[in-house]
């Protein structure tokens, strides 16, 4: 599903330049369940956001379904994004003055399924995290392990295959942080490839696969 080739990344101003990410080949499988751990500033954001197509300033190589990202121009890369890949991120992102069910539903409005439709397919979401009673819920009434399951519903709405979560439990506590967890380990286990990344020792106990980076550099690729 992703293959990565000599990737490098360097983030420029007019006083410094920074190499971010250095020479770094990586695949992953479909199906797969990947931690990308390492200290801060050892490149995992950076990598994360090349491999969800947030970021194509780069040298290098790197394909999403057999698709070379750099031969895409901006609207095809943001069709590609918006279909193909669903994101979790540590803050939810979620808009806080509208519901749970309008919040999963954002992603369809970008395609030309009807509005009962996409209500339809953001309940399912919804309701395959546990929240189906939670849909008309604003963000503020909810608790953090709920927001954060209304962003994997929302993360999942499109049916992607690739799910990319950056520190996806960093704002919970330890139950929420299982429950999320667990959910993630269900959705892998229907197929879904799923990319985290994460410092938390916890997390990485539920990832198959473990990548460790280190000033830009893979020092470590395992699997359990």
């Amino acid at each position: 599903m992703i293959v990565i080739k000599d990737l490098n990344k360097t983030y420029k101003n007019e006083n410094i330049s920074l190499h971010v990410l250095k020479n770094i080949n990586l695949h992953i499988n479909k199906g797969e369940f990947v931690a990308i751990t390492g200290s801060s500033g050892s490149g995992k954001s950076t990598l994360m956001n090349i491999m969800g197509c947030l970021d194509s300033n780069f040298n290098g190589f790197y394909s999403l379904n057999n698709i070379n990202i750099l031969n895409l121009d901006d609207k095809k890369i943001s069709f590609l994004r918006n279909n193909n890949i669903g994101f979790v991120f540590q803050s939810f992102n979620l808009l806080k003055n509208i519901t749970a069910i309008k919040n999963v539903e954002l992603p369809l409005t970008y395609t030309k399924i009807s509005k009962k439709e996409r209500i339809i397919k953001a309940f399912s979401a919804l309701k395959s995290v546990g929240l189906e009673e939670r849909i008309n819920h604003l963000p503020n009434q909810l608790s953090g392990g709920q927001n954060q399951r209304v962003a994997i519903a929302r993360a999942i709405v499109n049916d992607p295959d690739l799910i990319l979560a950056d520190e996806p439990t960093g704002n919970l506590d330890s139950v929420s942080e299982d429950e999320i967890m667990n959910i993630f380990s269900k959705l892998n286990k229907m197929g879904k490839t799923i990319v985290v990344v994460t410092h938390n020792e916890e997390v990485l106990k539920f990832c198959k696969r473990k990548i460790i980076l280190k000033d830009g550099i893979i020092i470590k690729d395992e699997t359990r």
